[in-house]
């Protein structure tokens, strides 16, 4: 007598390795979907509560009889005028100040802003200033950190110290290796910085070369040159 061998145990792992299959692959799909509609949620509620700062500093600038105004003067107005508003971008972008031609404030998000270019600049700019003040404690100690983290646009941005011009002309979007965004570092001295310097800084550790680069634009500093890069105009 012969036993019938049956495939039914065969047949339903398979349709449960498909099922498993189908949804990863949703998933996967659905990631860069989720991360566009979340940037686009967080975009309307930073330009919403902006358009509130800016028109308060704009009613502000008016009724001071078009005075132009300290930065501080005009974030102690914004205090008054909206108190309890420490985090102007409720998404948690960094949120800076600019002064116009008139005289008024604007704020700008350094995450949000629709000129990317504007915001590859400001948080450069930023992000250097922070080095800064981070070579600045570590030169009591005659050490370069090889990494220092800096808070932007509500995350941390890890920078990390080199000895030459990693070569990045643009965003990382469009740059071989690289992904997100980027900060490398370079102290006067060290490696193929050796003998730059800039003016102002004589004594101790100082950076004499800075590269930021987001996935659109990049803006480079050096002690010799100053800023340039994508975010600036230039074309390489």
């Amino acid at each position: 007598m012969h036993k019938r061998v049956s495939g039914t145990g065969g047949l339903a792992r398979i349709h449960v390795i498909l099922a498993v299959l189908i949804i990863i692959l949703a998933v996967i799909i659905s990631i860069p979907a989720y991360r566009e509609y979340k940037y686009h949620a967080d975009w309307l509620l930073c330009a919403d509560s902006l358009r509130v700062v800016n028109g308060a500093l704009t009613v502000d600038f008016l009724e001071n009889d078009l005075q132009s105004k300290k930065l501080a003067d005009a974030e102690n107005s914004l205090v008054a005028i909206l108190p309890g508003r420490d985090d102007y971008c409720p998404a948690g972008g960094t949120v800076y100040m600019l002064q116009q031609d008139n005289g008024t404030w604007k704020a700008v998000c350094g995450a949000h802003d629709s000129d990317h270019a504007l915001r590859t600049r400001l948080n450069g700019v930023y992000v250097l200033s922070c080095l800064r003040d981070e070579i600045a404690r570590a030169s009591l100690d005659g050490t370069a950190p090889e990494e220092i983290t800096v808070q932007l646009n509500g995350r941390d941005l890890r920078c990390r110290l080199v000895d030459a011009d990693p070569g990045i002309r643009r965003g990382t979007r469009t740059t071989r290796g690289y992904s997100g965004t980027v900060v490398f570092y370079g102290i006067s001295g060290r490696g193929s910085f050796d003998g730059e310097s800039s003016s102002d800084r004589e004594e101790g550790m100082e950076i004499c070369f800075f590269c930021f680069a987001d996935e659109d634009h990049n803006a480079n500093w050096s002690a010799s040159d100053g800023w340039s890069g994508s975010a600036y105009g230039d074309r390489y």
